[in-house]
């Protein structure tokens, strides 16, 4: 038998579908209230104990995983907005400040300490700093394939960047 970590017992496969449901809908972006509603549960305090019931069975690694998809969705939204944000969009700013929080809270930067002119994350599991330098070489790529175009007051002389 496998143990499952944090006391968490084996699935029905009615259980295991509705935990795959509320995941699937909450990835889509739907509220638990929204959740709820739409698989006839009792409320959006029962959808939120099945979501995370859920994320609690996703093996350490696996979430490692998805926190590096879901930063690769952010940087193509990033991407897409970023022009629009050098002109001074309004929306366009709102909408990557968000993006920036998510961000953060996916992987903890604001949990990062900064000691002799080194940033340390407060957990040694993951590292995070490597992770950033891999998005920023994502938007340099992006500037050198002209993917993006920076505006010439932010170009240093000699090239872009």
């Amino acid at each position: 038998m496998v143990k499952l970590k944090s006391g968490l017992r084996p699935l029905d496969d009615e259980s295991a579908m509705l935990e795959r449901d509320v995941c699937d809908l909450r990835t889509q972006g739907l509220t638990y209230a929204e959740i709820a509603e739409g698989l006839n549960l009792s409320g959006k305090a029962q959808a939120y104990r099945i979501c995370q019931r859920a994320l609690r069975r996703i093996p350490a690694e696996s979430a490692m995983e998805l926190r590096l998809m879901e930063g690769q969705r952010l940087d193509r939204i990033t991407a897409i907005l970023w022009p629009q944000v050098l002109c001074g969009n309004l929306n366009a700013i709102q909408t990557i400040l968000r993006v920036m929080e998510r961000r953060a809270r996916l992987f903890a930067l604001d949990a990062i300490t900064c000691t002799e002119g080194h940033a340390t994350p407060v957990t040694d599991q993951n590292d995070w700093s490597s992770l950033l330098l891999e998005r920023n070489a994502f938007f340099e790529d992006l500037v050198d394939e002209g993917r993006i175009a920076l505006p010439p007051h932010l170009q240093i002389e000699g090239g872009s960047s």
